[in-house]
């Protein structure tokens, strides 16, 4: 049986794998499909079939250090090799995987990363966690929207401050009231350490809106 016939073997057996775990956060609600389970089902499949997978290449694009709140930004691109070790047969797989980790594991979650989806790559996984739906991109999308903003004018500057107003001490936020408000300073800012919404919603909620002393914090200040 060759290395592809074999996949499509493999595509028939995990056919009905499913999410298995959600992320729950004020109204940001998705389900993914956990790494654990992903690579137990695989694991299964690759032993009864003699297949194996093992990263052949790890290549840096990223590696920033960002303040410490933060930790560091890392991106690898990874060559994966799935070999048929009956036939010798192989196929590479190159995917792209990113973490971010105060401490010292976000070389460990960007390779997690590249692994997981080098094998829904490969075997045409589909759970509702799509990248596409995750807050990173929508985050970028309206930060970018706010760059075409026009320059504020005697007309539009009083609504503005009348929305930043409205609840000098807010504790709770949506993120479309923080696009609404947020400043071109603290926007640059949070585009550059490329800080996730989740987090952006913590900054906000923690600091009750004080946009001041949000930029202090992302620069390590107090």
């Amino acid at each position: 049986m060759s290395l592809l016939t074999k996949l499509q073997t493999i595509y028939g057996e995990i056919a009905n794998l499913k999410a298995d775990s959600e992320v729950k956060y004020k109204s940001i609600r998705y389900s993914y499909l956990s790494d654990a389970k992903l690579t137990k089902e695989l694991h299964n499949s690759f032993a009864k079939h003699g297949l194996i997978m093992y990263p052949e290449r790890v290549d840096i694009i990223r590696d920033e250090g960002i303040p410490k709140s933060v930790g560091r930004s890392i991106a690898i691109k990874v060559i994966f090799k799935l070999v048929d070790t009956e036939t010798g047969e192989q196929l590479p797989i190159e995917v792209i995987g990113e973490g971010i980790d105060s401490g010292d594991k976000g070389y460990y979650k960007a390779m997690t990363g590249a692994r997981k989806y080098a094998l829904r790559l490969a075997f045409l996984l589909s759970t509702s966690d799509d990248p596409d739906m995750i807050s990173s991109d929508e985050l970028s999308d309206k930060l970018s929207d706010n760059d075409n903003v026009k320059p504020e004018t005697k007309q539009n500057k009083p609504v503005r401050k009348e929305v930043k107003q409205e609840n000098p001490e807010k504790d709770t936020w949506t993120m479309q009231e923080i696009f609404k408000v947020i400043t071109p300073e603290l926007k640059q800012a949070f585009s550059e350490m490329r800080v996730p919404r989740q987090k952006i919603l913590h900054l906000f909620k923690y600091y009750k809106g004080n946009q001041q002393a949000i930029l202090n914090y992302l620069k390590g200040g107090k």
